[in-house]
């Protein structure tokens, strides 16, 4: 399932690039896509396959079932007080922030180092 690992990044990439050229929108796309992949990534490593679900929050609450991590539980009831995470970040976060919010993610679940 490395695929999933791959576009993620692929899309947290073109994602930054957005951000940078200040297109706003479409980088809130792409943080989702990324978000959305590298979770399911993450649960296809703990339990062989992935659900089909695009709902960021769903797949945030599976990882905490099979995983028990209590900061990952910290993290979306800090961050993503409703169930859309398009609907926060159109709203409520600025596209930094939920750039920055998805690299924390990366960072707790994946070990990955926080890069800007």
């Amino acid at each position: 399932m490395e695929f999933l690992k791959n576009h993620a990044l692929d899309f947290l990439s073109y994602a930054r690039l957005l951000l940078r050229d200040g297109r706003y929108n479409l980088s809130l796309f792409s943080l989702e896509q990324a978000l959305q992949l590298g979770l399911k990534y993450y649960i296809s490593k703990l339990t062989g396959s992935f659900p089909k679900t695009h709902d960021v929050v769903d797949l945030l609450k599976r990882i905490i079932e099979l995983t028990g991590n209590k900061k990952l539980k910290e993290i979306l009831d800090a961050e993503i007080p409703t169930l859309n995470f398009a609907d926060i970040c159109e709203s409520s976060r600025s596209p930094k922030r939920a750039h920055d919010l998805i690299l924390d993610l990366n960072q707790e679940l994946c070990g990955v180092p926080r890069v800007p």
